[in-house]
């Protein structure tokens, strides 16, 4: 009987890995190639970009409460599938409408992807059942896996087809391929009662503070996925395929911290990781800020995607392991929605102070308010949570 269930369990967590390793391929592909094309096909400055991505995380907000609405009478499984699906549809029509369509279709874009995660996430901590650090570590991993490589495919797409939107658009057929993915998930999840509501998942123990503390983290960092392609190609000099190569080094980094931070986060308080994450993003926001030159920007750009694999992982196994089996997917909507909702200001922030002083300032501030935070999470998170 263990023996059927592990297997059961096992290939419920292989589709997911799959699923969401061609969602980090086509995520991977828009955001390294969507500032690029934005600056230079469309012309738009780098301020406006960070007020593109603003747009798009106000659009999570309103998608993913729609997503609560319905969340307790549509299984995960579906839910990704057609979020996928629609993610992939909007970014076509991004790419081929120009910027009018751009503008109009971010938030649906936004929101389509953020609900994908938040159904995967809720699936791979289903399929991990008490080994949960493993199952996230496998899952991120594959989603770190593509990080690798991703952003080599997308300039060398982008190269070789010489511009941006056949990269783009292969980035769209990629998001609709995991859609179809995830229908493979071999036993569709159950459907929550109807009688969980936000109310008993928000009043555990513990919950609430973590997101606050933790999306706290997500305002303040959001100046390096706004700006670090951009500060990388625009401001430091890499041409296309070097910022290719670089982003592969932050994703190997990435990938390699990703496995380790399982097993981490299975045996450590989670306010000892989240610290360290934290710290080490902040540092490397600071370097990509002061860096005049490619090294030290290359190095700051590595080390802030070391600390951001550590904060997702550790992030999604705690709201996992608070929220408890059959509360994981409202529990992860409740925080993708403060999530995207602080998303969309701290982009807002980025764009005013990233047209007032720059893209290095705007890294700066960032950092410093990110060890702020660390500093917070490190007294008020409980001592011997894990």
């Amino acid at each position: 009987m263990k023996e059927v269930e592990s297997q059961d369990r096992l290939r419920r967590l292989r589709s997911v890995c799959v699923a969401g390793g061609l969602l980090g391929l086509g995520n991977h592909i828009y955001d390294v190639l969507g500032p690029l094309w934005a600056t230079t096909d469309l012309g738009l400055a780098p301020s406006e970009w960070a007020g593109l991505r603003s747009l798009r995380f106000t659009g999570t907000v309103i998608g993913t409460v729609l997503f609560a609405l319905v969340a307790t009478r549509v299984t995960p499984r579906l839910t990704a599938s057609l979020a996928l699906a629609a993610a992939g549809a909007c970014l076509a029509a991004m790419v081929l409408g120009g910027a009018l369509w751009l503008w109009a279709l971010v938030p649906v874009f936004g929101a389509g992807v953020s609900i994908a995660y938040v159904n995967l996430n809720a699936l791979v901590q289903q399929a991990g059942g008490k080994r949960r650090g493993a199952a996230n570590a496998w899952y991120r991993g594959s989603q770190a896996g593509v990080g690798i490589v991703a952003p080599v495919i997308a300039t060398s797409l982008a190269g070789w087809w010489g511009g941006y939107v056949p990269a783009l658009l292969v980035g769209s057929v990629t998001l609709i391929a995991a859609a179809a993915a995830v229908l493979a998930h071999p036993l569709a999840a159950p459907r929550l009662g109807p009688g969980l509501r936000w109310g008993p998942i928000l009043s555990t123990p513990g919950l609430r503070r973590f997101i606050a503390i933790d999306q706290c983290a997500t305002l303040v960092q959001s100046a390096w996925p706004a700006y670090f392609a951009l500060r990388l190609a625009r401001e430091v000099g890499l041409s296309d395929t070097s910022l290719g190569f670089v982003l592969m080094a932050g994703g190997g980094a990435a990938f390699a911290v990703t496995i380790a931070s399982g097993w981490l986060t299975d045996r450590l308080p989670v306010r000892v990781v989240l610290a360290a994450a934290w710290l080490v993003m902040a540092m490397g926001m600071a370097l990509l800020g002061f860096a005049t030159t490619p090294i030290w920007a290359i190095v700051g750009h590595i080390l802030a995607s070391i600390g951001s694999a550590v904060n997702v992982i550790a992030t999604s196994v705690n709201i996992g392991r608070l929220a408890g089996n059959g509360g994981e997917a409202l529990a992860f909507t409740a925080a993708k929605v403060v999530q995207a909702a602080a998303t969309a200001v701290g982009m807002a922030a980025v764009a005013i102070l990233g047209a007032r002083w720059g893209m290095g300032p705007t890294l700066l501030i960032g950092a410093a308010g990110l060890s702020v935070v660390a500093g917070v999470g490190w007294f008020l998170l409980p001592r011997g949570q894990r």
